[in-house]
């Protein structure tokens, strides 16, 4: 439109976006030993008990939105809200525990 002032593209860069899942998890045999194959296999214990804990963003970095990019504002080019990376309710880390028994 005539009068409007233009800007080149990429004018405006969003901010960067990084992220650190972690996964901390260990097996322990349960019961009496299974005997060695012919085949020469391991001896395992008969059950295996299994724990894990999962986190999700374990720095809980704030992902900032994408800039206001109307020049006649007067936010223009800062970040006004909160970019939600996960598409989930809440963008604050997350730790799951979990546990398995297998027999």
């Amino acid at each position: 439109m005539p009068g409007q002032k233009l800007l080149p593209r990429d004018y405006l860069v969003g901010p960067g976006m990084w992220n650190l899942n972690a996964r901390l998890g260990g097996t322990f045999g349960i019961g009496s030993r299974r005997p060695a194959t012919a085949a020469g296999g391991s001896t395992e214990r008969r059950f295996k008990l299994n724990f894990n804990i999962d986190i999700t963003k374990v720095f809980n970095h704030l992902y900032t939105g994408n800039s206001a990019g109307n020049l006649s504002s007067p936010l223009f080019g800062q970040s006004t809200g909160v970019n939600n990376l996960f598409r989930e309710t809440s963008n604050l880390r997350r730790v799951q525990f979990g546990t398995s028994f297998s027999f």
